[in-house]
């Protein structure tokens, strides 16, 4: 039996839609600016400290010492750096921050297009989401701090002029390595999103970029579009021969360094099993 509370929500519902079979969210939401300064934050003390072994080794050598063995003790102070950063709990409290954000924006999002506040979010929802971006994350900071590694082997038996110019290289890129933080947090907010759409039974969305010098022309051309969730557009790019497609097909923020963002189309039936939270779970 339908209560009475259950009835005026399914005549608020009804209003919202009218005669529309979707309805866009008026809140559009925006992409976790705040997390990825935290994560940039936080890289930049690995940049830091690589540059600053680097500048040691540099004038280690430059003062007589074995360039092999100054170079191998290199290798392995930048073993040790990753424990003394505890990455496994600093890098989990950025995962929190960004899961924090995208649970928030979309119950703001939800409330201000239909009117009704939703249920709370479990705090294990997004337990995979989290672990699995957590091993992929700390994996790509390894790969970069071994590919450091690997180009301070390849320098160690070059002539001085080359040794000097690959290790201004590798200083370089010890200093982006806070370039990470962007294609991280954006793979998080989608990885998050997308298992919000899956819950929910939510299939279409608009995509939204940021609007700015930033975005590249291949997203613009997305902006205020619809897309479907499992067969979202193809990424391409200008060359001076004309456009070339990639292959890989993206959501907004799985592609690299992206921040755009998914405005969702909610159905009627995706408010409901929204607002029935029994129904979570059994939509997974």
């Amino acid at each position: 039996m339908v209560d009475k509370e259950e009835k005026e929500r399914r005549k608020l519902i009804d209003r919202k839609f009218g005669a529309r079979a979707e309805l866009a969210a008026v809140l559009a939401s925006v992409y976790p600016q705040s997390a990825e300064r935290e994560f940039k934050r936080y890289l930049k003390k690995y940049s830091k400290e690589l540059v600053a072994i680097i500048d040691r080794a540099e004038h280690n050598i430059a003062s007589g010492k074995p360039k092999k063995a100054v170079l191998r003790r290199v290798k392995n102070e930048i073993g040790k750096i990753s424990d003394k950063y505890k990455p496994v709990r600093e890098i989990g409290k950025i995962a929190t921050m960004v899961e924090g954000i995208e649970e928030a924006q979309f119950r703001k999002s939800f409330k201000k297009t239909i009117g009704i506040d939703m249920p709370e979010f479990d705090k294990d929802t997004f337990a995979d989401e989290r672990g699995d971006w957590l091993v992929g994350t700390l994996t790509t900071i390894g790969l970069y701090l071994l590919s450091i590694n690997n180009k301070i082997d390849s320098a160690s038996g070059s002539s001085k002029e080359e040794y000097a110019k690959a290790m201004s290289k590798i200083k370089k890129e010890s200093a982006e390595i806070g370039d990470i933080a962007r294609n991280r947090v954006g793979d998080l907010m989608a990885g998050i999103n997308k298992k919000m759409y899956n819950m929910f039974g939510i299939k279409r969305y608009v995509w939204r970029t940021r609007r700015d010098r930033k975005v590249r022309e291949c997203h613009k051309s997305f902006d205020g579009h619809i897309f479907s969730t499992d067969n979202p557009p193809e990424i391409w790019y200008e060359t001076k021969h004309g456009r070339v497609y990639t292959g890989r097909h993206c959501n907004p923020g799985e592609d690299y360094n992206c921040r755009c963002r998914a405005i969702p189309l909610f159905t009627k039936d995706a408010v409901w099993t929204i607002l029935t939270r029994e129904k979570w779970k059994k939509e997974l």
